[in-house]
């Protein structure tokens, strides 16, 4: 145990150390590697590394995942990450079958995920992403193609586009807020207490899918373009969308009493809990929650990343005669 906590001390003094300098962190086997920039750390990426993202605004391009990695952020949600400053990288993130396994958490990506560089290496297998903010997430590297992927868990983000499956298989989407709405997907997946605003259509092309638990808030008239799906303890905040071929079971329609803040779409500044009389806080599965703050693995509050975060700094300006620097940091462990 000892090694352990002491590596953790070592790796967290030099993320503080090098605050103001953006520094890429490496660490593989007990063994730790600092670099300067995305591009130097995809050179030199090996299976198995953990990858710490620094604080900033990064412009990195597209790119692709050929290791199995665990890749951490400082968090993207400006107030959490006051002290840490947030990971902001203005691109594409490409994942292929080569890494498989792979966990991604804690950062803001302007742009897409997508599996797969050609209809071949889309064949991405046990992959994690939670607690980030991205555009769409692309299972295909477009529409003309069915994804290889399976056995992917999406929990716990900001989807700001859609989430287009293109019939991957073994899917668990979890308490996440999704702006556009769900896409292509057919078999072998869950849907589970999330809040999906559906701008556009909510529910497009998917079949044979299960949603429980979910919240669904389009503002307009809502739209689901599929069939044969069960639909199980929802909330819609429209009147019942249901097609003749779905189950329904238990749902609530036309709800308007929902959040505390905010509800037409994702915002910073929202509050997505509940009212404390919305008929959402009973209308789950077994009379639970319904939404991201509901089920076994709630949405964790400003969605930290798991390692361990910086809650508050104080680095000295200069060092004193003997040539040292004050540095005083207060480390929260996170538990999930």
């Amino acid at each position: 145990m000892f090694p352990k906590i002491l590596a953790t001390t070592c790796l967290i003094t030099m993320i503080v150390c090098s605050y103001g300098q953006q520094v890429f962190i490496r660490s593989n086997g007990g063994n730790t590697y600092i670099y300067r920039s995305m591009d130097s750390v995809m050179l030199n990426l090996s299976d198995g590394d953990t990858v710490y993202l620094p604080r900033g605004t990064f412009s990195i391009g597209t790119v692709v995942f050929t290791k199995k990695v665990v890749l951490y952020g400082a968090g993207h949600y400006p107030d959490s990450a006051a002290s840490t400053g947030r990971t902001i990288l203005n691109g594409e993130f490409r994942i292929i079958g080569a890494a498989s396994g792979s966990k991604f958490q804690g950062f803001y990506l302007s742009g897409n995920l997508v599996f797969g560089t050609d209809p071949n290496n889309s064949n991405v297998e046990q992959f994690e992403i939670r607690r980030c903010s991205m555009a769409d997430v692309i299972f295909a590297i477009n529409d003309t193609y069915n994804s290889k992927a399976q056995f992917i868990l999406i929990r716990e983000n900001v989807v700001r586009g859609n989430i287009n499956c293109r019939y991957a298989k073994d899917i668990l989407i979890e308490n996440n807020l999704v702006n556009g709405g769900i896409y292509c997907l057919s078999g072998s997946a869950r849907l589970a207490n999330n809040i999906i605003f559906g701008n556009g259509a909510s529910v497009n092309a998917c079949a044979s899918i299960t949603f429980e638990n979910n919240i669904f808030v389009q503002v307009s008239t809502f739209q689901i373009n599929s069939s044969s799906n069960t639909y199980r303890n929802n909330v819609f905040r429209n009147a019942n969308p249901l097609g003749g071929s779905d189950i329904g079971e238990q749902n609530l329609f036309s709800v308007t009493n929902l959040f505390v803040l905010g509800g037409n779409s994702f915002d910073y500044l929202s509050n997505f809990n509940l009212t404390p009389d919305s008929p959402a806080r009973t209308a789950g599965i077994g009379g639970t929650e319904c939404g991201i703050f509901g089920g076994p693995r709630p949405y964790k509050v400003a969605a930290l990343p798991a390692n361990p975060h910086i809650g508050q700094k104080n680095i000295g300006a200069n060092t004193n005669s003997a040539g040292q620097l004050q540095v005083q940091v207060t480390v929260t462990a996170q538990n999930n």
